[in-house]
């Protein structure tokens, strides 16, 4: 499953990263936070470059200021 927040950002970029069949890969990232230990451990990890993605399940996590919420 892949997990992308901000709303409808978020659904342009699911659709484009299906087409593409490829999960784009999070800007500026260079280190884990040790204080996240999922991060620490290798149970959890952060797409740091483009990946090849097969499909599957999607979700979209956006919680709005304000009352939007999708």
């Amino acid at each position: 499953m892949v997990c992308i927040p901000t709303g409808l950002a978020a659904l342009a970029k699911i659709i484009v990263a299906s087409e593409h069949k490829t999960i784009p890969a999070t800007l500026h990232y260079s280190k884990p936070n040790p204080e996240i230990t999922g991060l620490s451990d290798g149970r959890l990890h952060v797409v740091s470059q483009t990946t090849k993605w097969q499909g599957g399940l999607t979700a979209i996590k956006h919680f709005g200021f304000g009352g939007a919420n999708v």
